[in-house]
């Protein structure tokens, strides 16, 4: 009988979390995967040789009316994307404990909107933060002043980002900005960070509220 390595106890893991595959006697209670891929996934998880790339784990929080998304780097660092309304701040940082985490590597603050970042300064005070972007024409607007506050207790200061800067680097990893350009518009929106995340040859966006014709 094959034993499960490392890497497959994670996805297997993940695909239960996620609704892929069942954690008891149904593997496929989600309808997501066929009867064909699921065979499949369960002769990769008994595979305890061949060696496997870590995953790349994105989370979209429920959070209601607004943003907040959890990314599990392949590497073990952690990215938190906007933080939701005010009153979402007990389900974001229930949900990033409930990850078994204490510390968030990157945070970054697309726009200044409080449906997206209401909840970022009590988000920033209940972990330890490595560092945090915003746009870079948008990093004075009085809406990211008590996650400011919250990042200078721990000694650290809100950073600008625009087109081309590199947020987070690994192996096969890129995670960088991609908007705004330097010439943006004044509008939020159009300022809104948009980041870029290559990992394997696949590429996740997360747009916020840019509109395409930004």
């Amino acid at each position: 009988a094959g034993s499960l390595s490392e890497w497959a106890r994670s996805v297997a893991s993940y695909c239960v979390e996620q609704g892929i595959i069942g954690g008891a006697s149904e593997l496929n209670p989600a309808g997501s995967a066929t009867r064909a891929e699921t065979a499949k996934m369960v002769l990769a998880f008994f595979d305890g040789v061949t060696p496997q790339a870590p995953l790349y784990k994105s989370h979209s929080i429920a959070v209601g009316q607004g943003d907040a998304t959890f990314v599990e780097l392949p590497d073990g660092r952690t990215m938190l994307i906007d933080a939701g309304p005010a009153d979402a701040a007990d389900a974001v940082v229930g949900f990033i404990e409930a990850r078994r985490h204490d510390a968030i590597d990157y945070v970054v603050m697309t726009h200044p909107d409080a449906d997206h970042v209401g909840a970022m300064a009590e988000v920033i005070g209940a972990f330890s933060v490595g560092q945090a972007f915003a746009p870079v024409a948008l990093v004075d607007r009085p809406a990211f002043d008590d996650a400011k506050a919250a990042l200078a207790d721990q000694g650290l200061a809100l950073e600008g980002a625009s087109a081309g800067r590199v947020v987070a680097r690994g192996d096969d990893l890129q995670c960088k900005v991609v908007l705004p350009r330097a010439d943006a518009a004044a509008s939020d929106d159009a300022n809104s960070l948009v980041l870029a995340v290559t990992y394997l040859g696949r590429t996740w966006v997360y747009a916020s509220d840019a509109r395409a014709a930004d």
